[in-house]
């Protein structure tokens, strides 16, 4: 199953957060911002002509979806890899700056994170660098700042940074 979320920033009206829970079963946390200038022109546009959603068509059928989860499990990842991984991990329970870690989710996720992009580059296998480029958007919603981190304007990639540069990268 797919399935995406909108997170509205807490101030509108009518939003309430999840709970750590449910927050903690998504995958990744992408952060997307606003376009520039030209895309926004070029989204009204296409607008103008016709809303996207009527526009719409299956790019993947089901079966072709079930194949590439298949073939994502097949991507290797050593134990060397799996050990970086839990250290990753490890760490964001153990943070001053970190009021609620990382569950054993997100390891699973940084594990089945790092196996697809390493499909989507073409490879049978995880490299650390796998690891580190999909690390900040499966760690971001995990982490829970403390109120001294949020005081003081830490943010969650400063500590997910802070982390990728303290754990010895496999070799």
């Amino acid at each position: 199953m797919i399935e995406t979320e909108q997170n509205n920033p807490i101030e509108y009206f009518g939003t309430y957060p999840l709970p750590e829970a449910q927050i903690d079963r998504f995958l990744m946390k992408l952060n997307v911002g606003y376009p520039a200038h030209s895309e926004e022109s070029s989204i009204l546009i296409r607008q103008k002509k016709i809303h996207p959603i009527e526009s719409l068509n299956a790019v993947l059928e089901t079966t072709d979806i079930l194949n590439i989860q298949e073939k994502v499990k097949e991507v290797e990842i050593t134990p060397e890899m799996i050990d970086y991984m839990i250290k990753i991990v490890t760490l964001t329970r153990n943070m001053g700056d970190i009021k609620l870690g990382g569950s054993p989710r997100a390891s699973l996720g940084l594990m089945n994170a790092s196996r697809a992009l390493a499909l989507l580059e073409e490879r049978d296998y995880v490299i650390p660098d796998d690891v580190t480029r999909v690390a900040p958007h499966v760690l971001r919603h995990r982490l829970t700042l403390s109120p001294k981190a949020k005081m003081s304007g830490i943010t969650t990639e400063d500590i997910i940074a802070k982390i990728l540069t303290s754990v010895a990268i496999p070799t």
